[in-house]
């Protein structure tokens, strides 16, 4: 698998690692696209951006665990990456929102509900009505 990625050539600092689609070959991907959105999101021009090619397993790798920059067209890699996998409690505003959501699912359940049993009392009206009427009609009532 290869792998790209776009830096400032200011500081070496990487601002985007994409890793190539299966279906392409580096001579056939076009990563214009890649840098243009990286000068709309990070601002200047095309120009302070550079373009690194990685194609060893090892090093794409390293680049997921380890912070580096791009010196002279090369990465040099510094410290490992400080990961926290640990689970995250919701913030007050996050809760929040995640029991508007929920109060309006239930709000929906309860309408659709309602409807479907207002459905069911004017169908049953209706069957009264026609059961009086065969009734009447035969002389029973």
């Amino acid at each position: 698998m290869n792998t790209f990625i776009i830096y400032r050539k200011s500081d070496g600092e990487p601002v985007l690692q994409e890793g190539l689609p299966s279906n392409f070959t580096i001579e056939t991907y076009d990563t214009s696209y890649s840098l243009n959105r990286i000068v709309d999101h990070c601002g200047g021009v095309k120009g302070d951006y550079g373009l690194l090619w990685v194609k060893d397993e090892n090093i794409i790798n390293k680049t997921y665990t380890h912070e580096f920059t791009i010196q002279d067209g090369k990465i040099v890699f510094g410290v490992e990456k400080v990961v926290d996998d640990s689970p995250k409690k919701p913030t007050p505003e996050e809760r929040i929102k995640a029991l508007e959501e929920e109060r309006l699912y239930l709000q929906l359940a309860l309408a659709e509900s309602i409807e479907k049993q207002e459905i069911d009392k004017i169908n049953n009206q209706l069957a009264l009505a026609e059961l009086v009427e065969t009734l009447t009609i035969k002389g029973v009532l």
